[in-house]
């Protein structure tokens, strides 16, 4: 990457949030205290902010993106006034498998002659939110629960993102790493116990394994994540011969790929 939009001359120290933000004080209230109670966030008064950070505090816009099963996902715009994103500089860019990476893979596994194939999905819960943030750049993830034309007063209320925070340029980045280190140790662990695959999309992991001993690679992978502290989110573990995974369905007994039947109805209400 060799262009950077943005000036950083530009950046405000305070941003007042969106309207979905606004409009939905309870979800704002309750995040923040969650976030405080997992350690991801710290609560201190602007004028306190402002004596610790100094010139590095960005107060940026917050907004709420409503989920399809009703829940609210709290977006931090590190972009638009605070201008923190320009500044961000990643290292390198990362690359994910798509659908026609598991699909040579299978191919793979049919040339090989091996036998019936077992697919596992899992997430990790709030995956960018587990990479601690230096101290020296808190400040620059800043947010607060004020509307957006309030002016602050110096005892108003501030948050304080202390890990990877989304809507910033970096988290991505830094969780990539992270979940590639997982990803290269289940590699070196598991494989020798008969774990055929190892894939990674952003937060999204999809094993498979196969012959008559084709549980036993998967689950010495979940013991090895859960050994290493790795948060799963249970609700979204799933297996089988045919496993959603990143849009697309996979049928790992006739060795297929398309798209999964959710998107599929997406794609058929909106067309019609």
């Amino acid at each position: 990457k060799t262009h950077w939009a943005g000036r950083l001359s530009d950046a405000q120290e305070w941003i007042g949030n969106y309207s979905s933000a606004v409009d939905h004080p309870e979800v704002m209230a309750t995040t923040f205290a969650e976030q405080v109670d997992m350690r991801f966030m710290i609560r201190m008064s602007y004028e306190e902010a402002r004596a610790r950070y100094g010139a590095r505090l960005r107060v940026a816009a917050m907004g709420a993106l409503e989920q399809s099963n009703g829940e609210f996902r709290m977006i931090h715009d590190g972009t638009h006034g605070a201008q923190v994103n320009a500044a961000i500089r990643v290292r390198d860019q990362e690359g994910c498998p798509a659908a026609h990476d598991l699909v040579a893979a299978l191919d793979h596994e049919i040339a090989q002659g091996t036998p019936q194939l077992f697919a596992l999905a899992l997430d990790i819960s709030k995956a960018h939110r587990r990479v601690p943030v230096d101290p020296r750049d808190w400040g620059l993830q800043a947010c607060s629960d004020l509307p957006r034309r309030r002016a602050p007063g110096p005892q108003d209320a501030v948050w304080v993102n202390t890990v990877g925070t989304y809507g910033l340029g970096s988290a991505s980045y830094w969780w990539a790493r992270v979940g590639a280190l997982l990803l290269r140790i289940t590699h070196y662990v598991v494989t020798p116990a008969g774990l055929r695959w190892a894939l990674r999309f952003a937060d999204d992991y999809f094993l498979v394994s196969g012959g008559t001993q084709m549980w036993r690679p998967l689950l010495i992978s979940l013991l090895l994540l859960r050994s290493l502290e790795v948060p799963l989110k249970w609700s979204k573990l799933r297996g089988g011969f045919q496993v959603d995974w990143i849009g697309y369905n996979f049928d790992l007994v006739g060795r297929t790929a398309g798209v999964s039947p959710s998107h599929a109805r997406w794609a058929t209400g909106w067309c019609t």
